[in-house]
């Protein structure tokens, strides 16, 4: 192998390196997020079953909806989906 070929390997396995790390991070984050969102939704509906004194499902309820929306638009702000693909693709 030449020397140009070498240093055009080196570089070219570092790209890929970097571009596979980027990948496994946004296709973490949005596995996560969206997890943590059908979660919650499932929960809002588990509690909203339970009976309970005064207006303590309420509470739940509203923490439980504001956690998969935030989860949601975290998701929708960063594209950890697109990017995910994105990065695997490239």
């Amino acid at each position: 192998m030449t020397p140009e070929e070498m240093y055009l390997t080196e570089r070219l396995d570092v790209q890929i390196a970097h571009f596979l790390k980027k990948s496994v991070q946004h296709r973490r984050r949005y596995k996560v997020l969206k997890i943590t969102e059908i979660v919650a939704g499932f929960l809002i509906a588990v509690f909203c079953a339970i009976p309970m004194p005064g207006d303590r499902y309420r509470l739940i309820s509203v923490a439980l909806s504001s956690l998969g929306l935030l989860c949601e638009g975290i998701i929708n702000l960063y594209n950890a989906k697109e990017h995910w693909i994105s990065y695997q693709k490239t």
